[in-house]
């Protein structure tokens, strides 16, 4: 474990716990914040509501969006365990009452989807990638955004390594019905053309292309 101390806008100090020195996330988070870009991008549009961080990891975004943007309360989405605890211990730090915020430890997904989780590589413990579950596997069963009854969702981010698509899928009635921000990772070109075609996206622009590993920030007029 290892503790990091970031700078909001404001000047006020925020210390985030990580997974130690030889994380990748914290070797990042020691030059500033992480996917700082995007965070600045979100804070502009000030849409109030409620902020949805599916891919949470150790809440660096989610401390963040609830420090800096008008969210009335926080739903983070973490299934790896190691990470999940830390995040818990961040926002509750971090955010000391300000909002209220849970952490979810399923991931999300379609409804009724299973899926298997991996473990963490090349020292990035941000980089758990899962796979649907075969018929034989015991698998972790994913949530669905709507099937989470939040009303006036007004950011939606998915950083799940290459389960967006279906993250969309299970949220496309809350999208239908909120328009919220959407902050989609695509890391390849083909997952980002696969994405952007979800018939949930119909309508959206994008308002720009943002960090290292590529993620879209989407707009509804």
């Amino acid at each position: 474990m290892s503790i990091v101390r970031l700078l909001l806008p404001d000047g006020s100090p925020v210390d985030l716990e990580t997974h130690g020195e030889d994380d990748y996330l914290t070797r990042r988070l020691r030059s500033g914040w992480y996917e700082l870009d995007l965070l600045q991008a979100i804070q502009a549009r000030n849409r109030p509501g409620i902020y949805v961080d599916a891919g949470a990891h150790i809440g660096s975004l989610s401390v963040w969006l609830g420090r800096c943007c008008p969210a009335t309360s926080l739903v983070c989405i973490e299934p790896f365990p190691a990470s999940a605890d830390i995040l818990a211990r961040n926002l509750a730090r971090a955010l000391d009452g300000r909002l209220p915020w849970a952490v979810l430890r399923s991931p999300l997904g379609e409804l009724a989807e299973r899926v298997i989780l991996g473990e963490p590589f090349n020292g990035n413990t941000g980089n758990v990638a899962g796979r649907p579950a075969r018929k034989d596997d015991d698998g972790i069963e994913c949530m669905a955004l709507d099937g989470l009854g939040l009303e006036g969702v007004a950011l939606l981010k998915a950083d799940v390594q290459g389960m967006e698509y279906e993250v969309l899928t299970g949220a496309a009635a809350t999208i239908q019905r909120d328009h919220p921000l959407i902050a989609v990772e695509a890391m390849t070109e083909a997952e980002w053309a696969r994405t952007s075609r979800h018939p949930a996206l119909e309508g959206y622009r994008i308002l720009g292309r943002y960090c290292a590993s590529p993620t879209y920030l989407l707009e509804h007029p």
